[in-house]
């Protein structure tokens, strides 16, 4: 079985809190624990050079780099900052940025970057709950140009990357 060299995941994060009256990730997909999701094998899909990165928002970072840590991988930084441009009401100040960090595996190398020179922050509006914008796999793309690429709970196709989750085709059309 061939594994893979670079990992995107978009977990389905359940909240701990919630703002009164706000609406809740449960409103728009199923969320796991992070038991359910720690007990995914994900190192075991993944060749010795390879690297994870993975979407969350600040209420969840910690129980990210938990995650991370149960998948095999060691936290290393914040590799992308999502400015919404939009803000939204938060239980501590006005949220409008989501991070992607990044993980190397505990034992094994890092693929081979064939751009080094991608940019940490970018602004885009956000669009439906949970979309999240092209940027991040655009910049992934052309930084492991020759990786073989896996994006887990994905919720829409793309090209030259495998897809894994439940709601794989939900963002295959463009929306209205």
């Amino acid at each position: 079985m061939e594994r893979y060299n670079v990992v995107l995941a978009d977990p389905p994060w359940k909240y701990r809190d919630t703002t009164p009256g706000g609406t809740s990730s449960l409103d728009h997909y199923p969320s796991m624990t992070l038991d359910e999701m720690a007990g995914i094998p994900v190192r075991d899909m993944c060749a010795d050079e390879c690297v994870l990165y993975m979407w969350t928002t600040g209420p969840n970072l910690d129980v990210a780099i938990e995650l991370g840590r149960r998948w095999g991988f060691e936290y290393k930084q914040v590799a992308f900052v999502w400015d919404k441009v939009n803000p939204v009401c938060g239980n501590y100040t006005i949220t409008q940025c989501e991070f992607v960090l990044v993980f190397r595996p505990k034992k094994g190398k890092l693929p081979k970057r064939s751009k080094t020179n991608a940019r940490q922050h970018f602004s885009e509006k956000k669009r439906q709950h949970s979309r999240k914008p092209e940027y991040v796999q655009d910049m992934l793309d052309a930084m492991y140009a020759d990786a073989r690429k896996l994006e887990m709970f994905a919720r829409r196709s793309r090209d030259g990357w495998d897809v894994w989750g439940n709601e794989t085709d939900k963002f295959d059309q463009e929306e209205e």
